[in-house]
């Protein structure tokens, strides 16, 4: 006889005396048995039910991180779509002049992350660098010695025939039609290099073209837009006027008289009137008719964008900054946690 059995017999016995009349002990012990083994799982049952309904809550109800990076699945693309999982940040990260957050890289793994005004978030890609369009719907993305273009709605690639190698960073025309960079097979240590090549991608097409080029670049060769029919690069002897070529036909359209480097992305004011350049190790404003010295920007300044004839958003390594045309810093806005950490070369796009 079992433990179990024994006990409820000895229950059954104590409640014949009670009640002072037969019963069929053996029935009454099993039905006891019964009970206490129910009575067991039921107990069982609810702290296991207790255990994953504690521990459900907690993973249905705790809050997602406000400015965390998130991991989402990658959207299907063509030829060259990531497939593992990329992470995702919340946005848009906006600033005065209707101005927000396009695109930035990783420092650290070389990812690039761009701003998906559908989806209100921000996707890192697994390309070298990402530039947002002005229209925000389509990034130019550099992979493996290819440029190609990622529209973001959809996740797929689309690859330009033609273009091999893109040393530099391409730049979007201010209309969004077509991408400029400069390239081509040159040795840059060699004691006179020749001009790069300015290569001009129709976007709509996909197709490249080489313009002629006689312009032997200064400090890192980047073609850039001095508005949307006309590119150029900066000379290697920056008191010489920069030459402005026509993007259709590679022609010299005009001379530009600067006393300053333009870097990497032309930054004319709304009006035409002021002109950024890397002067000496310094960030300066040019009056472009006077061709006089407006102010020094701070030290610490990447790049810069204008709110009006008057204001700019200087791009700092911690954040950006609003500043006027004597160079005061008049407003701060600190980058987001996740944009601060190991990020480079951010750009802004109109919202």
């Amino acid at each position: 006889m079992t433990d179990s059995l024994e006990r409820a017999l000895r229950v059954a016995v104590n409640d014949l005396a009670d009640a002072g009349r037969p019963v069929n002990l053996a029935e009454r012990a099993l039905r006891r048995t019964r009970v206490l083994r129910v009575r067991r799982r039921v107990a069982t049952g609810s702290l296991v039910a207790l255990t994953v309904l504690t521990m459900g809550g907690f993973a249905v109800w705790r809050p997602a991180a406000p400015h965390g990076p998130q991991v989402a699945a990658a959207s299907p693309a063509g030829s060259a779509s990531p497939s593992a999982p990329l992470v995702t940040y919340p946005g848009p990260v906006s600033y005065p002049g209707r101005w927000v957050l396009g695109s930035f890289q990783h420092a650290t793994d070389g990812n690039a992350v761009v701003f998906d005004r559908g989806a209100g978030m921000y996707r890192t890609l697994p390309y070298r660098w990402a530039v947002l369009s002005p229209a925000g719907t389509v990034a130019a993305v550099y992979d493996a010695g290819r440029l190609g273009f990622l529209t973001l709605g959809t996740g797929t690639v689309e690859w330009v025939e033609g273009v091999s190698a893109v040393p530099s960073r391409g730049m979007w025309s201010p209309d969004g039609t077509r991408v400029v960079f400069s390239g081509g097979d040159k040795d840059p240590s060699a004691a006179q290099p020749p001009p790069p090549d300015l290569v001009v991608v129709d976007v709509a097409t996909r197709t490249a073209r080489t313009l002629p080029n006689g312009t032997r670049c200064g400090d890192g060769c980047h073609a850039y837009w001095v508005s949307a029919t006309e590119v150029a690069v900066d000379p290697t002897d920056v008191t010489t006027p920069t030459t402005v070529y026509a993007a259709d036909t590679g022609t010299v359209t005009r001379t530009l008289p600067l006393f300053g480097r333009v870097g990497v992305r032309w930054t004319g004011s709304p009006d035409g009137g002021y002109v950024v350049l890397d002067k000496d190790g310094e960030t300066i404003v040019q009056d472009r008719s006077a061709r006089t010295l407006v102010c020094t920007l701070p030290a610490d300044t990447r790049d810069v964008y204008w709110i009006d004839e008057i204001t700019m958003l200087v791009i700092r390594p911690d954040g950006v900054s609003k500043v006027d045309l004597e160079g005061r810093v008049t407003e701060v806005f600190p980058f987001p946690s996740w944009v601060r950490t190991g990020m480079v070369d951010h750009t802004l796009v109109k919202a």
